[in-house]
């Protein structure tokens, strides 16, 4: 079967045999002619600084580029992060900026910033709030500007039924450009669907024109054909 999915991995789903980094060995494990997608996750202004001095030829080859902001506090050090970010974008073809909503202090700081790409990702069970319609439709029906990065294994340990999932893609479906999947996991959080054999959250799946990230994480290089397998084969 021809994959016309675009798919592919975050930098951080082998941390526990390769040390997360832009670095383009690492990339390279990440890219295949299955997996042209790619994540990549920043904790500070230097990680961005990194990124604007990355070679072209270590992403030039992914076909889609996102990144994944940290939890953004304060209204100063936010600026900062969406300032460099801004260069970031003038660098790399980057598609989407997924940010966690729970600790943000002032929306509005956003509203300088609409030329790039920003969305707002639905949280876990261990936020306080976040997860559902209710949570978010206050922030993404204000700033029109916003998008929806939908995390399909958040709604699952949300609500078991996946009717979280549902509520999202009717309410904002065209608001959703990118999926997080993977499967729950008590020690890892984020765990392979591969190894669990448990197909809830890729069923929810109902957009198959926009890039999907797996967040699984992997106990092995090996395994990062098996995951992408896997849940290809069942969308």
């Amino acid at each position: 079967m021809e994959n016309k999915i675009l798919i592919g991995f975050n930098n951080w789903d082998l941390y526990r045999v390769i040390e997360p980094s832009y670095d383009e060995k690492l990339l390279n494990i990440l890219y295949s002619e299955k997996t042209k997608a790619l994540e990549l996750h920043f904790d500070t202004l230097g990680d961005l600084e990194d990124l604007i001095n990355l070679k072209e030829s270590i992403y030039n080859r992914f076909e889609y580029l996102s990144l994944h902001a940290p939890d953004l506090k304060w209204d100063i050090e936010t600026e900062k992060i969406l300032l460099k970010l801004r260069d970031v974008c003038q660098k790399m073809d980057i598609k989407n900026i997924v940010m966690h909503p729970h600790e943000v202090k002032n929306w509005d700081i956003f509203k300088d910033f609409q030329d790039i790409p920003l969305s707002i990702e639905n949280m876990d069970e261990n936020k306080p709030f976040w997860q559902n319609i209710e949570d978010l439709w206050p922030i993404l029906d204000k700033h029109k500007f916003l998008w929806l990065t939908l995390d399909l294994q958040h709604c699952f340990v949300n609500d078991n039924s996946m009717k979280i999932a549902d509520e999202f893609h009717e309410k904002y479906w065209d608001r959703i450009v990118e999926y997080h999947i993977s499967w729950y996991n008590t020690e890892y959080l984020h765990y392979g669907l591969y190894y669990t054999k448990q197909d809830e959250i890729i069923k929810s799946l109902k957009k198959k024109n926009i890039p999907i990230i797996i967040e699984s994480t992997l106990n092995s290089v090996d395994d990062l054909e098996k995951e992408v397998d896997y849940i290809l084969d069942r969308l």
